[in-house]
């Protein structure tokens, strides 16, 4: 199971940003960020996924790699599943509409 909270927003803990799926070992960096970029929104830019924690040493993922280069392990069915906590940051494109930058 991972979790995944945003830097930006690390403290507010109702954002809806920070959320919990189960995602296979195997799958790459790349394919970690499209399953954010759809929690967020079409209009997430610049996606970044690290390792580490906002306060200490941050290691930012190579998309090519997977889980399991990381030294990231899943569990089979009758296992408990390893949490595991990836942090991500984003941009949203400037938007020159007032409206639909206030939804931002």
């Amino acid at each position: 199971m991972i979790q995944f909270k945003c830097f930006t927003f690390l403290l507010d803990k109702t954002f809806h940003g920070h959320f919990h799926q189960k995602v296979s070992t195997s799958r790459s960096v790349y394919g970690i960020s499209r399953i954010i970029q759809r929690h967020l929104g079409a209009l997430t830019i610049n996606l970044t996924v690290s390792t580490g924690n906002a306060l200490g040493s941050n290691e930012v993922m190579d998309p090519y790699k997977t889980l399991e280069d990381y030294g990231f392990n899943g569990a089979l069915e009758n296992e408990t599943l390893p949490e595991i906590i990836l942090f991500y940051d984003f941009q949203y494109p400037l938007l020159d509409c007032p409206i639909i930058s206030a939804i931002f």
